[in-house]
Protein backbone atom coordinates (compact mmCIF):
# COMPACT_ATOMS: atom_id res chain seq x y z
CA UNK A 1 0.00 0.00 0.00
CA UNK A 2 1.57 3.52 -0.91
CA UNK A 3 2.16 5.75 1.68
CA UNK A 4 -0.07 8.26 0.12
CA UNK A 5 -3.34 6.76 0.31
CA UNK A 6 -3.57 7.22 4.10
CA UNK A 7 -3.87 10.74 3.43
CA UNK A 8 -7.35 11.81 4.91
CA UNK A 9 -9.00 14.42 3.80
CA UNK A 10 -10.26 17.50 6.39
CA UNK A 11 -13.08 19.74 7.59
CA UNK A 12 -12.37 23.54 5.87
CA UNK A 13 -14.18 24.84 8.96
CA UNK A 14 -13.08 23.10 12.22
CA UNK A 15 -10.21 21.17 10.70
CA UNK A 16 -11.03 17.71 11.87
CA UNK A 17 -10.19 14.47 10.35
CA UNK A 18 -12.80 13.23 7.74
CA UNK A 19 -13.22 9.35 7.78
CA UNK A 20 -12.25 9.97 3.64
CA UNK A 21 -9.29 9.94 2.08
CA UNK A 22 -7.90 12.57 -0.69
CA UNK A 23 -8.85 9.63 -3.43
CA UNK A 24 -12.18 8.85 -2.24
CA UNK A 25 -14.51 10.34 -5.00
CA UNK A 26 -16.61 13.23 -4.18
CA UNK A 27 -19.68 11.96 -5.38
CA UNK A 28 -19.57 8.84 -2.59
CA UNK A 29 -19.01 11.25 0.41
CA UNK A 30 -20.99 12.39 2.89
CA UNK A 31 -20.94 16.14 3.29
CA UNK A 32 -18.32 17.44 0.52
CA UNK A 33 -19.73 20.77 -1.04
CA UNK A 34 -18.41 21.35 -4.30
CA UNK A 35 -16.64 24.13 -4.78
CA UNK A 36 -16.20 24.28 -0.73
CA UNK A 37 -14.12 21.32 0.26
CA UNK A 38 -15.13 18.43 2.71
CA UNK A 39 -17.31 19.03 5.22
CA UNK A 40 -17.29 17.64 8.66
CA UNK A 41 -18.73 14.25 9.02
CA UNK A 42 -19.27 15.03 12.79
CA UNK A 43 -21.49 18.32 12.56
CA UNK A 44 -22.26 18.70 16.33
CA UNK A 45 -18.90 19.44 16.84
CA UNK A 46 -17.53 21.52 14.10
CA UNK A 47 -20.71 23.94 15.21
CA UNK A 48 -19.30 23.76 18.27
CA UNK A 49 -15.88 24.70 17.33
CA UNK A 50 -16.84 27.12 15.21
CA UNK A 51 -19.49 28.87 17.66
CA UNK A 52 -16.61 29.08 20.50
CA UNK A 53 -14.52 30.51 17.57
CA UNK A 54 -16.91 33.25 17.33
CA UNK A 55 -17.60 34.01 20.44
CA UNK A 56 -13.77 34.52 21.11
CA UNK A 57 -13.17 36.57 18.51
CA UNK A 58 -16.19 39.03 19.36
CA UNK A 59 -14.86 39.28 23.02
CA UNK A 60 -11.55 40.30 21.20
CA UNK A 61 -13.58 42.82 19.32
CA UNK A 62 -15.43 44.28 22.52
CA UNK A 63 -11.89 44.49 24.29
CA UNK A 64 -10.29 46.36 20.65
CA UNK A 65 -12.85 48.53 21.09
CA UNK A 66 -12.52 49.63 24.79
CA UNK A 67 -8.77 49.83 24.29
CA UNK A 68 -8.79 52.58 21.29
Amino acid sequence: MNKDQNIYDVCGLCGLRSPYTIYHHIDYRIGYVEGGGQGCFQPQKCNEMRLSHITRLRKLEKIKTKIT
